[in-house]
């Protein structure tokens, strides 16, 4: 049987469910070219050392673009590459104690990426370390491929507008979660593996769009 966990996000999900698998025409974006300065590609490395106190609070601020999510920082708390082409979005990161903020820079666009004549590229390609961390990660118009297998998670929270999202549990989560929450709007989101999150409760929110929950 089912737990009570399960059984609570079926029930939620069953609200929502005469939304999905609606096919949603997301909004163009008509923001001129000329407010938006797009120059050559840069790529830079991302490298952020694991609190001292071998726990970490993390955060992930993501506008638009492609967002790759994986274990296997060896020794860090995050590393990997990120690469765009607009100056606005060239990504900061905060450190204050055990709370870590990494995200986009200034530029806001709502609604989905899909600006006519202006070639916009952000892609973040990142590894997550295996010590125990609270991951939050609040997006806009994007899409992910989070693959959170294997990782020491303690709790789990996304949010995000107009996205295409696959988030796996490919492998069981080393340590105990204390719950996993998912927000979202107009999206197509595919949620596999999710026996192996090991999660005490999980609560899935959403609007009109395609979804796809495996508890296997």
């Amino acid at each position: 049987m089912f737990p009570k966990s399960i059984l609570f996000v079926v029930l939620v999900f069953a609200l929502v469910i005469m939304a999905c698998g609606i096919q949603v025409d997301l909004p163009e974006v008509n923001i001129p070219v000329d407010e938006i300065q797009v120059g050559p590609m840069q790529t830079e490395t991302i490298s952020i050392q694991a609190p001292a106190t071998g726990d970490a609070n993390l955060k992930i601020g993501f506008g638009i673009g492609e967002l790759t999510l994986a274990p296997g920082a060896a020794g860090l708390l995050v590393e990997g590459t990120a690469s765009y082409n607009v100056v606005d979005l060239k990504p900061t990161i905060t450190i204050e104690g055990d709370n870590v903020l990494l995200k986009t820079g200034d530029l806001e666009i709502s609604g989905f990426p899909r600006l006519r004549g202006a070639n916009i590229k952000n892609e973040w390609d990142l590894k997550l370390g295996d010590m125990p961390m609270d991951l939050s990660i609040d997006a806009g118009a994007y899409k992910g491929t989070f693959e959170l297998g294997n990782l020491s998670l303690k709790s789990l929270e996304v949010g995000d507008g107009a996205a295409d999202v696959e988030l796996v549990f490919s492998a069981p989560n080393r340590v105990p979660m204390s719950s996993f929450r998912y927000n979202t709007g107009a999206s197509k989101v595919r949620l596999s593996g999710l026996a192996n999150a090991n999660f005490s409760s999980m609560l899935f929110r959403s609007g009109a769009g395609d979804y796809r929950l495996d508890f296997s």
